[in-house]
């Protein structure tokens, strides 16, 4: 594979600047297993991850590996689609996890050690992944879509992303939103939003929050949807009802290792669309960034993307 076939895309602050610092070991070990056959690009702002994978994919890049945290794979992934459209159906996506969250590196079951993730890459054929795809508008009121790989949020959920963007990542993933998710179980208020699953009736509730789910890991290991699966079509949704101080703090530790279900609080449904609205101004959370504001509509593309991971096993 020549070089200008293999593209890796670095984002040197993921990780709290674990993957800038670590800069020079990495080209090292990539080189002992691409030689000189790979592009490197070492982002210097938002969203250029978005713009590089855009042109690597039109040019004909084949592999583009995303070295960065969640955040990363979201721009990268952002970046290869046009739309609702892969813009080379040929080019395979490669993840090295160097992030915060670990969310997508946890739902795809990678290595922990970015050398291993490399002997992954290297080794091991892509499988098919499915994309959620969400329509909302911008600040401006214009009409824009996301795509996103691992999970989306409405209400906690994008509180808690909003508050560790602040300044809480530097704690490290499981920590960082570890005690700013204990923050919100407090305080965080409900909210009126209206959701409409499938072509089933709209239904409006007050709730916590609500979970539209690719993969079964978001945010430093929590399992709101322990049984979603990034290959089956389909997006596990899950709805967190209102409950008093006392109830959230019993439920909040079950949600780690995915026990809460079991509990009055929460419903789910697995279902392939859901539009959402609300009269309160809430934010949208994909892939632990805010990407915009209800109302939204959101699909699943399924088995559209090729990514290096191991596939869970069927149930």
């Amino acid at each position: 594979m020549s070089a200008n076939k293999t593209h890796i895309i670095l984002n040197p602050t993921s990780g709290g600047g674990m993957a800038g610092r670590n800069i020079p070991g990495f080209i090292s070990e990539a080189e002992k297993r691409f030689g000189n056959q790979f592009l490197l690009h070492v982002t210097r702002a938002p969203l250029e991850a978005t713009h590089l994978a855009h042109e690597a994919a039109e040019a004909g890049a084949e592999l583009i590996i995303a070295a960065g945290g969640d955040g990363t794979v979201h721009e990268i992934v952002n970046g290869l689609f046009k739309g609702k459209d892969l813009i080379n159906p040929f080019c395979v996506l490669g993840i090295l996890d160097f992030g915060t969250g670990k969310g997508i590196a946890q739902t795809l079951g990678l290595p922990k050690s970015y050398p291993d993730q490399l002997d992954y890459i290297i080794n091991n054929a892509a499988c098919p992944v499915d994309i959620g795809y969400i329509r909302y508008k911008n600040s401006h009121g214009d009409p824009c879509g996301r795509c996103f790989i691992n999970d989306c949020q409405i209400g906690i959920g994008s509180a808690v992303v909003k508050r560790v963007h602040a300044g809480y990542k530097k704690l490290g993933g499981r920590m960082a939103f570890g005690m700013v998710a204990m923050s919100q179980v407090i305080f965080y208020k409900s909210n009126r939003i209206t959701f409409h699953l499938d072509d089933q009736a709209p239904v409006t509730e007050k709730l916590i929050g609500l979970v539209i789910s690719n993969g079964n890991y978001c945010a430093g290991g929590m399992q709101l949807n322990p049984d979603a699966r990034p290959d089956d079509g389909y997006f596990d949704i899950l709805c967190i009802h209102e409950m008093t101080i006392p109830e959230r703090l019993i439920s909040f530790p079950k949600i780690y290792p995915g026990k809460h279900l079991p509990s009055k609080h929460f419903t789910s449904a697995r279902n392939k669309k859901i539009a959402l609205a609300s009269d309160e101004a809430l934010w949208i959370e994909a892939d632990g960034e805010l990407v915009g504001m209800l109302p939204c509509d959101i699909e699943i593309l399924p088995s559209i993307l090729n990514v290096k991971y191991k596939p869970i096993k069927p149930w």
